[in-house]
């Protein structure tokens, strides 16, 4: 029931995947075609020999990480040689700019607390339920000497509210909703709480590292291709126990996570802008094909 898009195209992006590959492939007619897959699909659950029918159909198959690549490859051997790593582009200016930007819901101003941000999907995927059970752990064992926001909506909302009502931690962690501008939110804490159960590489970390936060990440594949565990951060076990352990190392060294920013403000984040590897892309193989 989906027409065809009309004309013809020196390139056509799927740019997350799924339906709009499906999209590009049986309805755009393009002399090169690129799928751009944003998640470790070894974490993912497809259908891949429905999915290895329309990537036969693509030039390049794109993903944002080595890890990424090397479960793609691992899946769909066949088109090993079309993948290609193309990091997401994250623009400075913008995000710091945003950033400055006044929010009337954040941390509570001239708290002495350690304030502590998320940012993404309340989905399974993003581990918030490790988070508010993470927050009893630490508000039982060290009072409410710290405050929490997750900046996101999504199917899991509902449950992580009712977690935290049932925890008794209302008071360190707030679910806040999907902001248009998260920047602000960022900006105002102390350390970036990155709870994921997988990612493939996580825009957010880059965009905590554009603002100079420190990084408390689960050791989920892709987390050390962007943390440096130690340095600019810290990566924690992958359970409600191993979040709260990390949370706890720092409140109780406070001058080890001022050691943790002075890390995360140094890194060079001009390479964060690079979209070479991606434009690059876009005129697909020199050699011509018959669709």
């Amino acid at each position: 029931c989906i027409p065809r898009l009309s004309g013809r195209y020196d390139c056509a992006v799927s740019y997350s995947g799924g339906e709009t590959f499906w999209y590009v492939v049986e309805k755009v007619e393009a002399d090169a075609m690129v799928v751009y897959y944003h998640s470790d699909y070894s974490n993912i659950d497809i259908d891949a020999e429905g999915e290895l029918r329309y990537l036969e159909n693509a030039d390049y198959v794109a993903t944002i990480s080595d890890i990424c690549a090397d479960s793609l490859r691992r899946i769909f051997p066949t088109q090993a040689s079309k993948v290609r790593v193309a990091q997401n582009p994250t623009c400075v200016s913008l995000t710091r700019r945003l950033s400055e930007e006044h929010v009337g819901d954040g941390f509570e101003v001239g708290s002495e607390r350690l304030k502590v941000v998320s940012v993404g999907r309340v989905e399974d995927s993003k581990g918030f339920d490790m988070a508010a059970r993470a927050a009893s752990i630490v508000k039982r064992e060290m009072g409410s000497c710290f405050e929490w926001l997750i900046v996101g909506d999504g199917s899991q909302r509902e449950a992580v509210q009712a977690l935290i009502e049932r925890e008794g931690v209302g008071d360190v962690i707030r679910l806040v909703g999907s902001k248009l501008n998260p920047y602000p939110y960022m900006a105002g804490a102390g350390l970036l709480a990155q709870t994921s159960r997988f990612e493939g590489k996580s825009v957010v970390v880059d965009e905590a590292r554009v603002l100079g936060l420190p990084i408390l990440a689960t050791d989920y594949s892709s987390a050390r291709d962007q943390v440096r565990d130690g340095v600019d951060g810290l990566i924690v076990p992958m359970n409600p126990d191993g979040i709260a352990r990390g949370i706890e190392a720092l409140l109780h060294d406070p001058v080890f996570l001022d050691r943790l920013g002075e890390g995360a403000t140094a890194i060079d984040v001009a390479a964060l802008e690079d979209i070479t590897s991606f434009t690059c892309l876009l005129d697909g193989p020199h050699e011509t094909k018959d669709r």
